[in-house]
């Protein structure tokens, strides 16, 4: 790899590291972190994890622990760094790293679905409609019509106007506090 003596030398794998946080602009595991650094780069893990712990110590990177795990995030210090030094960081490597953080982004958007379904219940039909994100039920609406004509009407009503409802629902409900 041409860069490999590059990713050697400590200033510059600090750079990459504080260029990594602020990039991606949200706190990062110590596993998040070095997946984007080393991924497709030749860097040594016990370097990297040297110099992680050294911008700790510098305080350019702040430490913290949520739910068990530990987080990194940016120092205004370390932010001031990042910006002003990350034109040393070879543009191939910033490409790469700013595809990667992209696509790590893109991976932790939310996912919506709106399902409409119905079913018979009885001698009647249960036509409903569902809002799951990322495969959980946010919201759930049932409404029991006569016909099963009635209930794909309902169903495309609820397609279509789903956002409506879902919206007028939650500032009634936002009333009730």
């Amino acid at each position: 790899m041409p860069f490999e003596k590059i990713l050697q030398d400590d200033f510059i794998l600090r750079l990459i590291i504080l260029y990594v946080a602020k990039e991606y602009g949200d706190s990062l595991t110590n596993p998040e972190l070095t997946k984007f650094i080393m991924d497709g780069q030749e860097v040594d893990y016990f370097n990297l994890q040297y110099n992680i712990y050294e911008l700790v110590k510098m305080e350019q990177l702040r430490v913290f622990m949520d739910s068990g795990k530990h987080y990194y995030e940016l120092t205004e210090e370390g932010k001031e760094t990042a910006g002003f030094f990350q034109s040393k960081i070879p543009l191939l490597i910033r490409k790469k790293l700013d595809e990667a953080i992209l696509e790590k982004k893109k991976s932790e958007e939310p996912k919506t679905a709106v399902i409409a379904d119905f079913m018979p219940e009885g001698g009647e039909f249960l036509a409903g409609i569902k809002v799951l994100e990322n495969n959980q039920e946010q919201f759930s609406l049932n409404v029991l019509v006569p016909t099963r004509e009635h209930a794909i009407r309902v169903c495309q009503f609820f397609q279509e106007h789903i956002e409506e409802i879902y919206q007028k629902t939650n500032e009634e409900i936002s009333k009730l506090f």
